[in-house]
């Protein structure tokens, strides 16, 4: 993505589709009144068609549209798949820690609680970097706090249960950071820009052709930057899971919190 426009969409995505959309007609009407200045001068035969050339520049950029965006949607269903996995592994450290001797897993129970509504907080509260660090912090620090208790547990009685226990926290603390790399993940930086220019590229053809032809469709070349600019907002969305409405549901760990205070 052009380096201005990430920084709009920082602020709107609502705001970055506007945009896009009005560079989108610019760039086609540039086109349009480059086709006409051609024409006036004659520089061009009269009778030339470009519309084979404009055809193989809308099926590239197609093609290029539908593999970013079938990027982007993998990337969403890894995160899905990241939050799923972490839930799972939170409830067997869960139903692990009941099952110590003389209740000793209850205060690392507490602590798995605490821990899972820090996780659900990271998915739904994490929209700015400060957020986002703050609730990472808060993540290590349970991490850390469950270990210790765990690891005295394991040191008390070593047993097969203990030793269980060590291994499910282990999964859990796996699993967050799975997560965090998945929401972390971006479209490259460099396939974005190469898509925002390439339609501009497109639209400036469409334009140049129209008016080599004394033709304009305005309605129908307005219609055709809409779904660009639809369908790129789409891949923008979801490359940011934090920000826009295509989010990441965190039901897996609202039910394995709902679970635990079930088994109270």
């Amino acid at each position: 993505m052009l380096e201005w426009l990430k920084e709009i969409v920082e602020f709107s995505f609502a705001l970055f589709g506007l945009v896009l959309f009005i560079l989108f007609i610019l760039s086609k009407e540039l086109g349009y009144f480059a086709g006409k200045f051609i024409r006036r001068r004659g520089l061009v035969d009269p009778e030339a068609d470009l519309g084979f050339l404009v055809g193989a520049m809308l099926g590239l950029l197609s093609f290029l549209l539908g593999i970013t965006l079938l990027i982007a949607y993998t990337e969403y269903q890894q995160r899905d798949v990241a939050v799923l996995g972490e839930a799972n592994s939170i409830g067997s450290a869960w139903l692990i820690a009941g099952a110590q001797a003389d209740d000793k897993g209850a205060p690392i129970q507490r602590l798995l609680e605490n821990y899972t509504r820090v996780r659900i907080s990271v998915i739904n509260d994490a929209r700015t970097p400060e957020k986002k660090s703050e609730l990472l912090q808060r993540t290590g620090v349970l991490q850390k706090e469950m270990w210790l208790a765990a690891a005295d547990i394991a040191k008390q009685t070593p047993t097969a249960v203990s030793a269980s226990l060590l291994n499910a926290l282990t999964k859990v603390f796996d699993n967050s950071v799975l997560q965090r790399k998945a929401f972390d993940r971006r479209i490259p930086t460099s396939v974005a820009q190469l898509l925002e220019i390439s339609a501009l590229l497109v639209l400036f053809g469409t334009g140049l052709h129209l008016s080599l032809r004394a033709k304009r469709f305005v309605l129908m070349t307005s219609l055709l930057s809409f779904l660009l600019v639809g369908i790129i907002v789409i891949i923008v969305d979801f490359s940011r899971p934090y920000q826009g409405p295509i989010s990441v549901n965190p039901d897996p760990l609202v039910w394995a919190l709902n679970d635990m205070r079930a088994e109270k």
